[in-house]
């Protein structure tokens, strides 16, 4: 496997000769909600912001042949790194554009452009807050289509964690309360930690229980993933400050504190 590691962190591993391979979790659950999502299709468009080692791009590009996929990396080195070395054809379906995803957002001139946007540029030391807010989160909804979906994956603290519970409080102020969803791979929610999840939002209601109880089809892998009910959803957030990231009000170093406490062994 190739790693892309960036800041000290690994931010991806690839496999140059089997482009299905995903290593990370929260990208099979990615895949898994694309699969549900798609109901057999394989054309649609989607966005990812943040490319890093373009591991679930690649993925999308072998598997759907009919996929537009747009790729949004502010850091054109990336975008080299993944060309030259981790097995990104330039004249292939995937369409990168080398600059801040906001900035992407704001002068995108299709709007209902995208089935799928992936968000993919937070990590646990470092968080642009700028694509945290509503006012973002109301773009990205301008760009999705009507029954399109947002996908973001955060790390934090599930117990003592600040700023998933208000990324998720700012998307229902977007999308709407109903339409934003906790994905995990464990449904002992008393007994998780730190660790990346997976928020699923989108224009409209979902039908997450048909998901939850449906059978895997014959050829595909057993489930991983787990919707979290609506009530016990709202219970999690309901017992955490109510707190709306805007452009005026965007304390997201504060609220992942705690994790990066933990990381570093500080104590208060």
């Amino acid at each position: 496997l190739e790693a892309l590691i960036l800041d000290h962190l690994i931010h991806s591993y690839t496999n140059l000769e089997d482009p299905f391979h995903l290593e990370y979790e929260y990208i099979k659950i990615y895949e898994e909600l694309v699969r549900w999502r798609l109901g057999g299709k394989d054309s649609f468009s989607a966005l990812f912001i943040g490319g890093g080692g373009y591991t679930f791009p690649r993925f999308m590009e072998a598997k759907y042949p009919g996929a537009l996929i747009d790729v949004v990396e502010i850091n054109p080195e990336v975008t080299r790194v993944a060309e030259t070395y981790l097995g990104i054809d330039k004249k292939g379906r995937i369409r990168s554009f080398n600059q801040d995803a906001r900035w992407f957002a704001m002068n995108c001139r299709e709007s209902g452009s995208y089935d799928f946007i992936f968000g993919d540029a937070f990590n646990d030391l470092s968080i642009p807050y700028h694509l945290t807010t509503l006012e973002f989160a109301a773009l990205l909804k301008r760009l999705l289509k009507p029954d399109g979906v947002l996908l973001a994956n955060v790390i934090d603290s599930f117990r003592n964690g600040l700023f998933l519970p208000s990324y998720m409080r700012t998307l229902e102020e977007a999308f709407g309360k109903g339409n934003v969803h906790l994905v995990t791979t464990d449904t002992e929610y008393n007994d998780m930690g730190t660790g990346t999840y997976v928020i699923l939002a989108g224009p409209q209601t979902m039908d997450t229980e048909a998901f939850m109880h449906a059978s895997p089809k014959e050829g595909n892998p057993a489930r991983l993933c787990h919707i979290m009910a609506q009530d016990l959803l709202q219970g999690y957030l309901a017992d955490r400050p109510p707190i709306i990231l805007t452009d005026d009000y965007v304390p997201v170093d504060n609220l992942i504190a705690p994790v990066f406490e933990e990381r570093f062994g500080y104590r208060r």
